[in-house]
């Protein structure tokens, strides 16, 4: 977006609010991009973890016929193991609370991870 913010912004006024010049984007500080990205992710997170606990880890292809990407990537060994999977006991409330710290820190990672390619 850096690049292409006149563009952007041309295209959709007063929405993403880049920096228009290359002196007003070298003052841009790491909190500035970080910030409203992980607030609006916390959103998310927080509403999709209520909706986990409260029905998501009750769905599934083989409970309900309505899968989920949690119990999609329960599937997959490499997902299932660090969260504590049990496929006995497909709607174990910690394998949720794994997972969703795991998404948590690799989201955050993610989104610092913006600032340099902003940068680059």
């Amino acid at each position: 977006m850096r690049w292409y913010a006149v563009k952007i912004e041309e295209t959709y006024p007063d929405i993403f609010g880049a920096p228009l010049t290359e002196e007003a984007a070298s003052n841009i500080v790491f909190m500035d991009i970080f910030r409203p990205a992980a607030a609006f992710y916390a959103l998310w997170w927080v509403i999709f973890l209520i909706w986990m606990v409260k029905q998501g880890r009750f769905n599934s292809k083989k409970l309900t016929g309505y899968d989920t990407i949690y119990h999609n990537n329960m599937l997959n060994k490499s997902f299932a193991k660090p969260c504590q999977f049990d496929s006995e006991n497909p709607t174990s409330i910690l394998p949720v609370f794994i997972y969703m710290i795991i998404h948590g820190v690799l989201s955050m990672l993610a989104i610092a991870w913006s600032w340099l390619t902003f940068n680059s």
